[in-house]
């Protein structure tokens, strides 16, 4: 497997593990979690909405971090921030903790997105990079994709489905260290992010969180 590939196939999992697992997935086990932690309706929107805050805050960091640190930490990071925050979801026993482990997982989505799209302006051929950069935003609905028949088998017990979600990432996150490039032009992070941003916002923008 060539290093494009690698990298197309790591940003693919990185962004499944991220929005798939980390944002879009906690409403499908929503249901269920509100009955374990007697949560009313109005708690668990709140807290459901707590990984778009999530997002907002953290691609903003994201970005700036990409650019002064390179593409590979800020990535690894993302998968770190995802495996964590879904631990944190699957052994929350109250809903300050449910929501603080929500807002943190969905910040793993703002932190993915940047440093892919600087990884791939520095080690792809610009005539590639979007049809790359397009399969890397599919993940989001793999991710999504992949919840759906977790969430049909474990849906009653989702602190174990959330744990598996935690472990899928970690995988990610060694992946990502392997093949993300650690360098990229200085100039090519911030344009590159901001192109990623407005794909995924406007992606996202019609799934409920």
């Amino acid at each position: 497997m060539t290093p494009t590939l690698r990298l197309r196939a790591t940003g693919f999992a990185l962004i499944a593990v991220c929005y798939g697992f980390a944002r879009f997935a906690f409403g499908l086990f929503l249901p269920e979690i509100r009955i374990a932690l007697a949560l009313s309706p109005t708690i668990g929107g709140l807290i459901a909405g707590g990984s778009f805050l999530g997002y907002c805050i953290a691609i903003v960091a994201s970005a700036w971090l990409t650019e002064r640190y390179g593409a590979r930490p800020v990535a690894v990071s993302a998968g770190l921030v995802a495996a964590m925050g879904l631990a944190l979801i699957a052994a929350s026993p109250s809903a300050p903790v449910l929501a603080a482990a929500v807002l943190f997982a969905g910040s793993s989505t703002g932190l993915a997105s940047p440093p892919l799209a600087a990884a791939v302006a520095h080690a792809v051929r610009p005539e590639r990079r979007d049809a790359i950069n397009t399969v890397m935003n599919a993940g989001t609905s793999a991710g999504v994709a992949l919840s759906g028949p977790v969430a049909l088998l474990l849906g009653t017990d989702w602190r174990l489905a959330f744990a598996i979600f935690a472990g899928a990432s970690l995988v990610v996150t060694v992946a990502a260290f392997a093949f993300v490039p650690s360098g990229g032009p200085r100039e090519a992070p911030r344009r590159e992010a901001c192109r990623s941003f407005q794909t995924n916002f406007s992606g996202s923008s019609s799934r409920p969180s």
